[in-house]
């Protein structure tokens, strides 16, 4: 029997750790205790690792261990119940994920495995495997590795562990995380975010920096990941080919046929095409290089939906067709302009030819932006004048305009020129 302060808690994590001790060890996290710290794990080439534990939070952090900060890590948590395991060896980062619902309160098997290039990963007798690239694929070194920690990481450790995740490919997610288990999000800390804005149904261009720093290296890989989620949306391989012929391949969850990566340009682009609204986010751009340090950049889409067509009716009678009717010379003209839509709401301006006669425009809460003109004493200086209303939310698309031509119905015009109107397009 728990008790009664963690019987009633949802978030609660039981673990059992065989860590190459002839004994085995349970025990549980809670708010008071949010993680544990066992001492190293002698990976090196061959190695096993094996837990067991249950707990009902989809989402937290598992286990962790590193090689003292510098490059290699192990990461095992779960993800949306998922078990997912990354990890880096020298050759950029790698994950393997198995099972689902494993947050169905049941004790669930976990092994780790190291077999030279290869690890495994196993959950209840299911395997998954992957072969990491490069030459070295020996875990640090035992005297400077870290421990190993079980659901969390100690607060003094945080930010060197964030540092070496964040900058070889793999950030701590943004999630739900339980509440015994510590929250990472520092990779929005640790990598500068750069703002990027498309515009509804148009193409938009995410840049990349796929330059390396050292001479002789190149990029053998970009990746792209959206937000939290663990796995990309996008990829660009030139591992053992051409760069002329790389392997791309898109997540039909993602951007599907619609993306498509441009290497040679400066910055590398990463293009989509008919941008829709859940295309907005937040995206991570991860580059391994053949020698370099895997880099991995941010961004921040925003995506733009322009405002509709502006509408002008008279001001007094709120009619359209008023505005075929004609007018005296001397008379106030006195118009309102109307644009539904717009994200962000847009700015209603008026122009008379290409001079701004009246910027002060209202956004009402039903969504209409308003600018009500007032135009006293129109006269013959005024004839065949464009009148515009312009609605604009963006430098990247045109704005949205409505167009009148002012004629004017003047004493001293010739009868046959006596019309006074308003040239509506």
């Amino acid at each position: 029997m728990f008790p009664d302060d963690v019987a009633t808690m949802r978030y609660v994590l039981f673990c059992l750790l065989s860590l190459s001790f002839n004994r085995n060890l349970a025990f549980v996290l809670d708010k008071q205790n949010p993680y544990s710290q066992f001492r190293k794990w002698n990976a090196g080439l061959n190695g096993t690792l094996e837990l067991e534990f249950k707990t009902d939070q989809p989402n937290g952090l598992l286990l962790y261990t590193d090689d003292g900060g510098t490059y290699d890590f192990f990461e095992l948590k779960l993800v949306n119940g998922a078990l997912r395991l990354r990890y880096n060896l020298g050759g950029g980062a790698q994950i393997i994920t198995v099972g689902n619902n494993l947050n169905d309160g049941h004790w669930h098997k976990i092994q780790v495995a190291r077999r030279d290039e290869h690890t495994s990963l196993m959950v209840d007798g299911v395997t998954q495997s992957k072969t990491s690239r490069g030459k070295e694929f020996v875990f640090g070194k035992f005297n400077t590795n870290s421990d190993v920690f079980v659901g969390g990481i100690p607060p003094s450790i945080q930010e060197v562990r964030c540092a070496l995740v964040a900058c070889h490919g793999t950030p701590w997610d943004t999630v739900a995380w339980s509440r015994f288990m510590h929250p990472y999000p520092c990779l929005s800390h640790i990598l500068p975010t750069a703002h990027v804005q498309g515009v509804l149904g148009k193409k938009a261009a995410l840049p990349c920096d796929i330059q390396p720093l050292a001479a002789g290296d190149h990029g053998s890989m970009v990746l792209w990941f959206k937000e939290a989620d663990g796995e990309p949306i996008y990829s660009y391989d030139v591992r053992g080919r051409l760069a002329s012929q790389p392997r791309l391949w898109s997540s039909i969850t993602g951007f599907g046929t619609r993306a498509y990566f441009r290497a040679a340009a400066s910055p590398a682009v990463l293009f989509v095409d008919n941008v829709v609204s859940s295309d907005a986010g937040i995206y991570r751009c991860r580059v391994d290089f053949k020698n370099s340090p895997t880099r991995n950049l941010r961004l921040n889409f925003t995506v733009i939906t322009p405002p509709n067509r502006p509408i002008i009716m008279d001001a007094k009678t709120r009619d359209q067709t008023r505005l075929l009717e004609p007018y005296n010379e001397g008379d106030t003209l006195e118009l309102t302009c109307e644009v539904f839509g717009g994200d962000p709401k847009p700015k209603v301006t008026w122009y008379l030819e290409n001079t701004v006669i009246d910027d002060s425009y209202e956004q009402r809460p039903d969504g209409v932006t308003v600018n009500m003109l007032t135009f006293p004493s129109i006269g013959r200086q005024h004839l065949n004048a464009r009148l515009v209303c312009q609605a604009s939310n963006t430098n990247l698309a045109p704005p949205e305009t409505k167009l009148l031509i002012l004629d004017i119905n003047s004493p001293t015009i010739p009868t046959t020129d006596k019309n006074f109107y308003l040239l509506y397009d």
